[in-house]
């Protein structure tokens, strides 16, 4: 066996583990309490649970605009441990996605690329920096509407690379349930990634075969499908349009250019830390050579799959990092290339490295997160306790959809497990409300609570008169 087959053998070996011990480091996660908006989508969970109604989904009683495909899943669980595990019910599907993601993209490069170690090292860097310590577990849509765009957009590679046009029904598919999982802007991500394909691949003419035409239109047409036979012809198109017009909101030229055109791509560059700096040292010394290598071809059509992509939300005035979560497995993919061609050392500190990050998780997820969740970020399971307290049999509402509300409203349906989710105060009621704001129509002021920087208020009134 030569050395470098000894190498690589050695380097597989590590990465296979880096992977191993990344995804079981989720595991420590699951028990901690919900942070930020985690709240909606387990608040949803346990609304449908109680109303039996499982495609319209309500937070506070009130119609919530997103398909309900990953309140499905977390409700499968749910139905396992019961309601009280609901948040870890969330955070196993969430984790689960991101596990079955790096497990795509190893496919994916060992098919397209032929090289386990690259495709090892590809999934390694994926479940490195942000997506380790945060985006990989928290119980977002993110996770799951990632898996199935990078399925897509690789189904969609296959029927090409492989000249079998079955892989569009399973592109097709894949679709269809991102859709269902958060929002339409999967077509956005699968359209630019189609038209690279078909200016840069040579088996473009497959995209105009009968069967990619007839799945294609059917997976448009079905977000209209659902909104007519499940939303009653509420295409929930203008909340999305209405929520994208946001993303537009202009903050200022001085703003714009330091927090957008300077700041964004930084974040981008500290969310792959710490193998993204490897990457843009030899990127450097390599830019003479990357064009250069066998390969190079997939990667120029994986580049362009990743900037088209990002430029929208990129120069969007007031985007969000966790939106191009779709486009991480390919921007790890580029990191790994250009570690892979720098050499046997540079892989070997990529490794290393890798190594170090996997168990500062560890000692992150044992020290810092406990305290973090249940102190730092303030105690929502002992507010919502005082508040039972305080409510007894009484009517209890909640008018605050904010992080905090949320969190606290999770506890509150957890320890009502038997009662109706909490839903938003009506114009005329009688118990007790909580509110983010002192609002004194609601009613006496009983106490002020503070969850971190937070405020919630809870208010009694006597009489629906």
């Amino acid at each position: 066996m030569s050395l470098y087959s000894r190498e690589k053998l050695s380097n597989s070996t590590f990465l296979m583990l880096i992977v191993l011990l990344a995804g079981f480091s989720f595991f420590l996660t699951l028990a901690l309490p919900s942070v930020g908006e985690e709240g909606v989508y387990t608040n949803i969970t346990l609304e449908m649970m109680y109303n039996n109604d499982y495609l319209r989904p309500t937070l506070y009683g009130t119609d919530y605009y997103r398909p309900p495909l990953f309140n499905w899943l977390i409700l499968e669980i749910t139905n396992i441990f019961g309601p009280a595990y609901v948040v870890m019910a969330a955070r196993l599907v969430t984790m689960l996605a991101t596990l079955t993601t790096a497990g795509l993209l190893i496919w994916f490069v060992r098919t397209i690329f032929a090289d386990t170690q690259f495709a090892l090292l590809s999934a390694a860097i994926y479940l490195s920096g942000d997506l380790l310590f945060k985006r990989g577990w928290l119980a977002y849509a993110d996770s799951l509407f990632a898996l199935f765009v990078l399925s897509a957009l690789i189904f969609l590679w296959f029927a090409l690379e492989r000249k079998q046009s079955l892989w569009f029904i399973a592109a097709g598919l894949s679709l269809c349930c991102g859709f269902l999982t958060k929002v339409h802007t999967i077509y956005l991500f699968y359209a630019v990634a189609g038209l690279v394909l078909m200016y840069k691949h040579q088996n473009r003419a497959l995209l105009f075969s009968p069967l990619s035409w007839v799945v294609h239109l059917l997976a448009i047409v079905f977000p209209f499908a659902w909104a007519i036979y499940v939303k009653d012809g509420n295409t929930d198109i203008d909340a999305t349009a209405n929520y994208s017009l946001t993303l537009l909101q202009w903050p200022g030229f001085f703003n714009y250019i330091t927090h957008v055109l300077i700041a964004y791509p930084l974040n981008l560059f500290l969310r792959f830390l710490p193998v993204s700096l490897i990457a843009i040292v030899m990127c450097y010394k390599l830019r003479s050579s990357l064009k250069s290598h066998y390969e190079y071809q997939k990667i120029n059509i994986i580049f362009w799959i990743v900037l088209l992509n990002l430029l929208p939300y990129w120069l969007a005035p007031s985007s969000t990092i966790r939106y191009i979560l779709p486009v991480y497995p390919f921007i790890a993919l580029l990191i790994a290339y250009v570690v892979w061609l720098a050499g046997a050392a540079s892989r070997q500190l990529a490794i290393q490295l890798l190594i170090v990050g996997v168990v500062l998780k560890y000692a992150f997820a044992i020290w810092w997160l406990p305290y973090e969740h249940n102190v730092y970020r303030g105690n929502a399971l002992a507010v919502a306790a005082d508040i039972l307290q305080h409510a007894g049999n009484d009517n209890l509402y909640i008018n605050d959809s904010s992080s905090a509300g949320l969190r606290l409203a999770v506890e509150l349906n957890k320890l009502r497990v038997n009662k109706a989710p909490l839903t938003l105060a009506p114009a005329k009621f009688q118990g007790f409300a909580i509110t983010d704001h002192a609002d004194t129509s609601l009613g006496q002021l009983v106490h002020t609570y503070n969850l971190r920087s937070s405020k919630l208020y809870l208010f009694f009134r006597a009489s629906a008169d």
